[in-house]
């Protein structure tokens, strides 16, 4: 028998009361409505607020979206985190997923954003300003099912029948196929009101720049590179999804399940795969590492001799034998001594 994957049983919904956000609240809640008419199941919408305390004006979005909530009905989460003025993007993204995180576990649910096909495109063109590795060519990976388009025969955005996410960790992301012209056309067919971030039409972030880069581009020019842009997305996405696969299954070897693990099928493997398997082995030790941190620690484990250790942390090392390597805590290594 083929088990199918259980629905989630809540949906929390990070809304910041801005336009992208507030058009996925409103999507979830009319077809929300629409199976509780047709006596079909539905999980439980939940709005999460995060209000990062970065501008002086965020608590007016806090009580826009608490009383968006209140106009449909549905229980409503806040944070206030204080982070000041001075905050970096990663920090408040960092701090935002965090309560995010526990609310999806208090409620069983998923996380689902609002993140759309424009944003995949800007969060490439950053990360090969920064200069990144393949794996920044395919970020906000979907799910694997999660192929189809969310609009209806009139070109509506909708949730399809069937696309409430199942009860899986990752970020739900309902949007990831649509443009911001079609949310933007959504929203005004349906009267929404919303917030506008006036950090957005600042420069001072590397996201602004490059969204006020393309919008002042010749219309074929910006579509050109913004398609091509989607193009390799959807192929890296491919990819990644199968080198993760292939990793998945080397892990299930006997040759890496136990405290003594295989040194040879590292020093064979080619290094991507290498480097991605030995970081997570050392993931499986509560060792939570980079990918460059990843690649130096493989360097180690083909170079050093017998009996040598490479300190990854200061609470993790890898101890080498000649066929075998041991990754040992600190706390463990002490207990031992």
């Amino acid at each position: 028998m083929i088990m199918q994957p259980q629905p989630a049983a809540a949906v929390v919904l990070a809304v910041s009361g801005g336009l992208d956000s507030t058009v996925l609240l409103d999507i979830a809640v009319r077809r929300q409505r629409y199976c509780q008419r047709a006596g079909q199941a539905a999980p439980r919408l939940v709005v999460a607020h995060v209000n990062h305390g970065i501008r002086p004006g965020s608590h007016h979005d806090a009580l826009f979206v608490r009383r968006l909530a209140q106009r449909y009905g549905l229980s409503y989460r806040e944070a206030t985190l204080r982070l000041g003025p001075l905050a970096s993007e990663a920090q408040a993204r960092e701090g935002r997923y965090q309560f995010l995180r526990q609310i999806a576990a208090e409620y069983d649910g998923r996380i689902a954003t609002a993140h759309h096909r424009d944003d995949v495109v800007e969060t490439m063109l950053i990360n090969l300003r920064r200069g990144t590795g393949w794996r920044g060519l395919a970020p906000m990976l979907p799910e694997a099912a999660d192929t189809h388009s969310y609009t209806n025969t009139s070109g509506e955005l909708c949730l399809p029948e069937g696309g409430w996410p199942v009860a899986l960790t990752a970020v739900w992301r309902p949007l990831l196929q649509v443009s911001r012209r079609e949310i933007t056309q959504y929203a005004a067919r349906h009267q929404l009101v919303y917030r506008e971030d006036e950090t957005n039409a600042s420069d001072e972030y590397l996201r602004n720049r490059i969204r006020h880069t393309l919008a002042v581009m010749p219309p074929e020019d910006r579509q050109n590179i913004t398609q091509q842009l989607w193009q390799l997305w959807q192929r890296q996405c491919r990819l990644r999804r199968a080198f993760d696969d292939e990793v998945a299954r080397l892990l299930r070897l006997p040759q890496l399940a136990g405290p003594q693990i295989d040194r040879y099928i590292l020093l064979l493997a080619p290094e991507e795969v290498g480097s991605e398997l030995l970081r997570e082995l050392l993931l499986r030790q509560g060792e939570r590492v980079t990918i460059p941190q990843a690649q130096r620690a493989l360097i180690a484990v083909k170079t050093l001799g017998t009996g040598k250790r490479y300190i990854v942390s200061p609470q993790c090392q890898i101890v080498l034998g000649k066929e075998w390597l041991r990754i040992e805590r600190a706390d463990a290594s002490r207990a031992g001594k």
